[in-house]
């Protein structure tokens, strides 16, 4: 039991640098008022954490209770495209109306902090896609996870540091991001050495590509980017999302099980 858990005492050392480190940085960096609007976008952008928690939680006994049994690694395959058929669309939706969510819960002068909720959303969502790679727990390889969380800690240590002084609060959240990217495909590449899973990549990459430009778009989009003649801008970001997101469960869920999800809801209903 020591052998196993020791290691996990510097894996948290990692993940408090990885969750921590970009209010050092913005304080040292800029100042109290950029960091008051930094936890503005951070406090939406949780959202994607709250809403996901209880499926992580869930998820993650079920996995190590079957994990011997020959059909677990297909079915934690096709939870996860559930997971992100859900994910995603919040995370799009986050970012392309975070102005308004902005200006519902902080005055005006915060309405600048929009564009890096959605650079947070997708940090959080996937910090938790790890879950979906047990490999590394199954196998006992806990000293493999200490060495995760430390080098992703000191990469967004160093990347805050970077990118802050250049891009600002965007920097931060850039930072934030790309370390939990790296953490997460160091999990997942691992994981795969030990437990492998027959991830259908094509739909999971086609998918994140899909949220990735309309969100690009809202980031650093032209500012007449979702202007049409005779349309107000939200009900073109509307439609717009309701085009992506529907793109982005079809890519991942597939006409089969969207049918058969829907068969059961309706007998269930009835």
């Amino acid at each position: 039991m020591v052998t196993f858990s020791l290691p996990l005492v510097p894996s948290g050392l990692g993940v408090l640098l990885t969750t921590y480190v970009d209010r050092y940085a913005i304080v040292s960096l800029l100042s109290l008022d950029d960091l008051g609007r930094y936890s503005v976008a951070f406090r939406l952008a949780s959202v994607v954490g709250v809403a996901m928690a209880g499926v992580v939680s869930a998820v993650a006994p079920l996995m190590y209770q079957h994990h011997h049994e020959p059909t677990t690694p297909a079915q934690i395959a096709r939870m996860f495209q559930w997971f992100l058929a859900a994910a995603l669309p919040l995370v799009l939706f986050l970012g392309m109306f975070a102005p308004e969510l902005v200006r519902l819960v902080a005055p005006a002068e915060y309405a600048s902090v929009a564009p890096v909720v959605l650079l947070l959303s997708a940090t959080i969502l996937v910090a938790s896609c790890y879950n979906f790679a047990p490999g590394l727990w199954i196998a006992k390889r806990t000293g493999w996870i200490a060495v995760i969380g430390l080098t992703t800690g000191a990469l967004n240590l160093a990347l805050n540091f970077v990118l802050v002084p250049r891009f600002g609060l965007i920097g931060a959240g850039l930072s934030a991001f790309g370390s939990a990217t790296i953490a997460c495909g160091a999990h997942l590449a691992c994981s795969q050495r030990f437990y492998p899973i027959p991830f259908s990549w094509p739909s999971l990459l086609s998918a994140g590509a899909l949220v990735a430009v309309a969100g690009g778009l809202v980031v650093w989009g032209p500012p007449g980017a979702w202007v049409l003649p005779g349309w107000p801008e939200p009900a073109v970001r509307g439609v717009a999302w309701l085009v992506v997101s529907g793109a982005v469960v079809a890519l991942l869920i597939g006409a089969a099980d969207l049918h058969l999800a829907s068969r059961r809801l309706r007998r269930v209903l009835s």
